[in-house]
């Protein structure tokens, strides 16, 4: 049985889904038995890529303010959102 989890969150950290950001997000993800996709909100590329490649986190271009739309499918869906959501609303470790 495959489960589905969705959430949307507003990045807060000053720089975004950089390239620090993005590698420990990919780190989360991959901690969990699930398919994980992000949904951009930007002008600049509003679309959706895999969550475990930290180059396709980075073509987001993801900034502070904008908003993500993180999906989870599989057997972890709802934990890996869960964590993944802390990680986002805990500025990823960074204290700006």
């Amino acid at each position: 049985m495959s489960n589905t989890a969705t959430a949307t969150v507003r990045l807060i950290n000053k720089r975004g889904l950089h390239a620090r950001a993005s590698n420990k997000f990919m780190e989360c993800v991959m901690r969990f038995d699930a398919q994980v996709l992000v949904r951009s909100h930007n002008d600049v590329c509003a679309e959706t890529v895999v969550a475990d490649s930290v180059m396709e986190l980075l073509l987001l271009g993801s900034a502070c303010g904008e908003e993500i739309t993180i999906s989870a499918t599989g057997q972890e869906a709802e934990p890996a959102i869960s964590a993944l959501v802390d990680l986002v609303e805990g500025r990823f470790g960074e204290s700006e």
